[in-house]
């Protein structure tokens, strides 16, 4: 896994691997998780208020084996990482404070920040999101394009799909040649991301079946060294 981050700047998890890395038993621990993007606030800044897509967000410190979260704050991003609102201070609603002891969180937390930032301590936010596709509506993940997000690193983790197409996901190099175009088609994936190296974004999804709703449920963490280090 390290091999290939640090070779291609990105890498895959399958279900499998995902839970041999992480130490986890995905069938215990999947249901308490995956509860919560039932509870996810729209995203009032998009132009058609949310509808599209629903989100929440929180902040941690992870210092070796100890994961804090952080008073809540706001998402903020500058203009040439996202040109669609780069500059502005977003604020979504919280994560669940009980998702904090997810197993899966956790050790996604620790998973980054040992692999990203070669500090004693890292800073990340987790990012709660549901993409929905409906029939005269396609669900876009990235609005914003192929992008990076101004970070050390990103992980992306699938928990459902549901009722839709589409949704591979596109990585490129800094001058923007295609590296890969990954599919995220099972619950449990995972991508990790060098957002120092390598630039990614999704494509849209739409409904499997016609005149039917379906949507995409992801969970991502940047992480970033913490400022002045």
């Amino acid at each position: 896994m390290r091999g290939r981050l640090d070779r291609d700047g990105w890498t895959h998890l399958d279900a499998e691997q995902t839970a041999a890395v992480l130490g986890v038993d995905l069938d215990a621990t999947w249901p308490p998780l995956a509860s919560h993007w039932d509870a996810l606030a729209p995203d009032r800044y998009l132009a058609d208020g949310g509808r599209s897509r629903r989100r929440r967000h929180a902040c941690f410190e992870i210092a070796g084996a100890d994961v804090r979260r952080l008073p809540h704050r706001a998402h903020l991003q500058r203009r040439e990482h996202n040109p669609l609102f780069g500059d502005l201070p977003r604020w979504f609603a919280p994560m669940d404070p009980a998702l904090d002891d997810s197993p899966v969180l956790a050790a996604l937390l620790r998973l980054g920040a040992a692999l990203f930032t070669p500090h004693a301590t890292c800073e990340a936010e987790v990012h709660l999101f549901r993409v929905v596709a409906e029939p005269d509506r396609p669900g876009e993940p990235t609005p914003e394009g192929i992008h990076r997000d101004g970070v050390d690193g990103v992980c992306v983790l699938l928990v459902e799909r549901d009722g839709v197409d589409g949704g591979r996901s596109t990585i490129t190099d800094a001058a923007g040649r295609v590296l890969a175009r990954p599919l995220l088609a099972a619950r449990g994936e995972v991508l990790l991301l060098d957002d120092t190296r390598v630039r990614h974004g999704t494509e849209a999804i739409v409904p499997a079946l016609p005149g039917t709703t379906g949507h995409r449920d992801v969970l991502v963490i940047t992480f970033r060294s913490p400022s002045g280090a």
